[in-house]
């Protein structure tokens, strides 16, 4: 999430530096290069509408989410939970009969209809076509699309067809030609490195952690400490910081010890760590940061000056000329001298979900579609040429052979670890995003931090956004192992509660723990439901 808030402090220290991909897709007059900004999502009471960059509403609150515009369409929810999409005008071009989506890129946006069988639609919302088999898929960059066949991840090109064989462990959209992909390396390790659309090494996969590139620097740790890498694999900024982000407008954000400053593309400091907290600069030139003393929130300029005063308790990055900033429990937009267009009125408004954001680690510019359905064949992808109307979920249609590998997932060790192996993996299985449903709703969420066998992290359901901690343990039984894991919200708001879940291999085999189930309870136990993730 985009946000800046002075009540989770440690929350964003460890999780909310982030790539500013989306603030830095604009044109000189400050606006979105799509016009991605120029309606923005708000919320009244448990509905949401859209708001222009005067802060007049142009579209009614209506919805259950909603998105930002791309390609003039803009992904909503309606009440019956069903995903649509909506022109500037607020009517449904492409009717509300999905059961997920993803925003439109490229002219293609990626649906799940009631069949379960992932499928690209245009902007009319006819099916293009079928990825067959797909249990994951991200959006089109550069004219290809991540899909994961079982467990390993590919890639498609414009007509459906694999491009690029399932052979990863993850794998995120193309930025600039280079791709990050990730290979399985033992048990409880994974190593990272980049590849061209030829399937051509061009960074060696052999770091532990490593971000996707922006402005030609990729974030790296190595020693428990972080550095970048140029777009051949070197060190352009040898790793040297406690925590770092992705770079934006020539700067990026570091920590030192407590305190976070800037860096240029050549390490050098050009905002000295004097902040609680700062985000990656926006395309006006403004970044949030969090005074050190009071632990208000204002914006900086490229010098490290308040342009802003740090007055806010809550605020978002600037989207175009505007901004969100919150006063009580109501939000109101902000213009860039830091004076309310509208005053605080809103219930909620947009802020994105960029998870894995510290080290770029998801995709810095849209997020990964998920289906609940399991199919037994993940061995073809098989391209499906249509013209159904957006009601009307995709039929199966006869496998057409595209050379694609099989994607079965890894083999099943021989031995199955012990509990102090697993307790000792922990970070690297529990930490990272999980995604999925509680009840019928999308839910993600985030373990930032595994210590002892302390948890920390946030989940998100829409655009409600909860801290959360907890303990777990590992276990080995049978044939199976895992972890139990308990995770509380703070408050007793009636949408505050508990999870309990249990985190093991979705397929069978020690060295795939990559499904969590369980469920979750209100604080005030009016309220149960089930819980299905995975990673």
């Amino acid at each position: 999430m985009l946000l800046l808030t002075r009540f989770s402090r440690s929350l964003f220290l460890s999780a909310f530096v982030i790539s500013a991909a989306t603030s830095c897709s604009s044109s000189k007059d400050g606006k979105a290069a799509d016009g991605q900004f120029e309606l923005l999502p708000y919320k009244t009471s448990d509905r949401w509408g859209y708001l222009d960059q005067k802060g007049k509403s142009v579209i009614n609150p209506q919805f259950s989410q909603a998105g930002l515009f791309h390609d003039g369409l803009a992904q909503v929810e309606n009440t019956a939970h069903k995903i649509g999409y909506i022109n500037t005008e607020g009517k449904f071009i492409i009717a509300p009969a999905y059961e997920a989506g993803l925003s439109f890129s490229e002219g293609l946006a990626c649906v799940l209809p009631a069949s379960g069988q992932i499928a690209f639609v245009d902007a009319n919302g006819k099916v293009k076509f079928v990825v067959q088999g797909a249990r994951e898929a991200r959006s089109f960059h550069e004219g290809l699309a991540a899909v994961r066949m079982g467990e390993k991840w590919g890639y498609i090109d414009a007509d459906g067809r694999l491009v690029i064989p399932p052979s990863y462990s993850k794998a995120a959209s193309f930025v600039n030609g280079k791709a990050r992909v990730e290979q399985q390396a033992g048990p409880f390790e994974g190593k990272v490195g980049f590849i061209d659309k030829n399937n051509q090494v061009v960074v060696p996969l052999e770091h532990a952690e490593l971000g996707n590139f922006a402005q030609s620097r990729a974030l790296v740790k190595a020693q428990d400490k972080y550095g970048y890498l140029d777009e051949k694999g070197a060190y352009a900024i040898r790793p040297q910081f406690d925590r770092a982000g992705q770079f934006a407008q020539g700067l990026a954000p570091v920590q030192f010890g407590k305190s976070w400053g800037f860096v240029d593309e050549s390490g050098k400091i050009v905002i000295n760590p004097s902040y609680a907290g700062v985000l990656p600069f926006s395309a006006n030139g403004m970044a949030l940061a969090m005074d050190n003393n009071t632990h208000q929130i204002g914006y900086l300029d490229r010098e490290g000056k308040w342009v802003i005063n740090a007055q806010f308790e809550e605020a978002t990055p600037f989207y175009g000329n505007v901004a969100f900033a919150k006063v009580g429990d109501k939000w109101g937009m902000i213009d860039k001298a830091g004076k309310f267009i509208e005053n605080p009125t809103y219930d909620g408004v947009y802020q994105p979900d960029l998870s894995e954001v510290l080290l770029g680690n998801e995709d810095p510019a849209v997020a990964v579609l998920t289906r609940d359905r399991e199919d037994s064949d993940y061995s073809e992808i098989a391209p499906t040429s249509t013209n159904m109307a957006p009601s009307a979920a995709p039929v199966d249609a006869p496998a057409v052979e595209v050379g694609a590998q099989s994607g079965s997932s890894a083999e099943t060790p021989s031995a199955l670890p012990t509990e102090a192996q697993l307790k000792a993996g922990a970070p690297t299985y529990l930490r990272g995003t999980w995604r999925g449903k509680i009840g019928a709703k999308p839910l993600t969420l985030q373990i930032d931090e595994v210590n002892g066998d302390q948890v920390t992290g946030w989940n998100q359901v829409g655009n409600n956004r909860r801290a959360v901690t907890g303990t777990y343990w590992a276990w080995v039984e049978g044939d199976a192992c895992g972890f139990g894991l308990k995770l509380r919200e703070p408050g007793d708001d009636k949408w505050d509660g508990a999870f309990e879940l249990q985190v093991t291999s979705k397929d069978g085999g020690a060295l795939n723990i990559n499904h969590c189930f369980g469920s979750w309870k209100a604080n005030n136990g009016k309220l149960t439901n089930d819980v299905q993730l995975d990673k």
